[in-house]
C-alpha cells in the first residue's frame, strides 16, 4: 500500500518507508504574505497582535514563524504581541485580552480565516476597527475582504490544486515512478483588488454573487 499525505506527516513516519509523498501548501510562504499585506496599515513603532493556535501543529506553526521573521527583517520597528487560542469559538476573549494589555496595537494577523472572522466579529461588537490579514480564502473572509472590511489581505492556499497534485503523485507511483517526498504549492496574495479573480482561480468555480456585489459596492 502506497500512501500519499496532505499537508503534514504524522510524527514518526518517514518518507520512502512509511509514505511516498506529502503534498502541502507553502505555509511558510503564506505567513510571509500575511505579514507583507499587513505592514502598510501599521505605523512606525506600533504593535500588532498575532492570533495564533495554541496547539503544536506544523501548519500553523510555520505560518506564525514566517510572519514573525518577515516582520523582524522588514519592519523591525514593529512590536509583536502573541495571543493564543485553543478553541476557535473562544477567540473573542483572546482578542479582548491582547487589546486590553496593548493599547498601541494597530493590526492583527490570524493563522487561518475562521479565527480571523471571530476576531472581526469581536471587534465589531465593541465598535473597534483594526486591519487584519489571515490565511485561507474562505467565503466569509473573502466577503469581508471584498467589501472593504477589516480584513485587508489573505494568503490563500490552493486546496483544489493540491488535490490534483496528490492525484498526479499517486499516478506516478502506479506506473513505477517516484514523486518528490515533499511537494509545496505556492500561495496566492489576495487583496480587495484581485479577490474575484483569486476566488475563481483557487476554487475553480465562479465567485458567488454576494461577493461580486460586495466588491462592486466597495
Amino acid at each position: 500500500m502506497k500512501l500519499i499525505l496532505l499537508d503534514n506527516a504524522p510524527t514518526g513516519l518517514l518518507p520512502g518507508k512509511d509514505y511516498v509523498s506529502v503534498v502541502s501548501a507553502d505555509n511558510f510562504g503564506l505567513g510571509q504574505i500575511g505579514a507583507e499585506l499587513l505592514s502598510p496599515y501599521v505605523e512606525e513603532g506600533a504593535s500588532i497582535g498575532i492570533i495564533s493556535y495554541g496547539v503544536d501543529f506544523f501548519v500553523t506553526n510555520q505560518r506564525e514563524i514566517a510572519f514573525r521573521k518577515w516582520m523582524e527583517t522588514e519592519r523591525p520597528d514593529i512590536r509583536m504581541r502573541s495571543a493564543r487560542f485553543i478553541d476557535v469559538n473562544l477567540v473573542a476573549p483572546v482578542v479582548d485580552g491582547v487589546l486590553a494589555a496593548n493599547a498601541d496595537i494597530q493590526g492583527l494577523f490570524a493563522v487561518w480565516d475562521e479565527p480571523a472572522m471571530q476576531a472581526v466579529a469581536a471587534l465589531k461588537s465593541r465598535g473597534r476597527q483594526l486591519p487584519l490579514t489571515t490565511v485561507d480564502l474562505g467565503n466569509e473572509a473573502a466577503l469581508e475582504l471584498g467589501s472593504g472590511g477589516m480584513i485587508k489581505g489573505i494568503g490563500a492556499q490552493r486546496p483544489y490544486d493540491q488535490g490534483v497534485t496528490a492525484a498526479v503523485a499517486a499516478l506516478q507511483v502506479l506506473v513505477g515512478r517516484s514523486p518528490p517526498p515533499w511537494v509545496a504549492s505556492p500561495g496566492l496574495s489576495v487583496t480587495r483588488r484581485n479577490v474575484l479573480e483569486a476566488y475563481q482561480l483557487i476554487w475553480h468555480s465562479p465567485a458567488p454573487q454576494q461577493l461580486i456585489s460586495a466588491r462592486q459596492r466597495a
